[in-house]
C-alpha cells in the first residue's frame, strides 16, 4: 500500500486536466492505495458543488460523481 499526492492546478476552464487527480485518486483508492488530493490555483474552484456539476470531459464521468466517490473512499482533499 502506497501513500500518494496527487496536486490538481486546473479548474474548470480545462475539464480534463480539472478531472485527471480526481480518476488518478480513485484508481490509487481502489487499487488500495492511499492517495490523498492538494487542489491549488483555479482547481480550488472545484470544492463548489455549483462549479463540479458543469465539469464534463469528454469520455469520463462527470466530476460531480468523482468527488463524491472519491470523498465516499475517504481520500482527504485539500484546497
Amino acid at each position: 500500500m502506497s501513500k500518494l499526492l496527487y496536486v490538481g492546478s486546473h479548474g474548470p476552464e480545462h475539464p480534463a486536466r480539472a478531472t485527471l487527480p480526481f480518476m488518478a485518486a480513485l484508481i490509487a483508492s481502489e487499487a488500495g492505495d492511499e492517495p490523498q488530493l492538494l487542489l491549488r490555483a483555479n482547481a480550488t474552484l472545484l470544492v463548489k458543488t455549483s462549479v463540479a456539476k458543469r465539469i464534463r470531459a469528454d469520455e469520463w464521468p462527470a466530476l460531480a460523481d468523482l468527488f463524491r466517490r472519491v470523498v465516499a473512499y475517504g481520500v482527504p482533499v485539500y484546497a
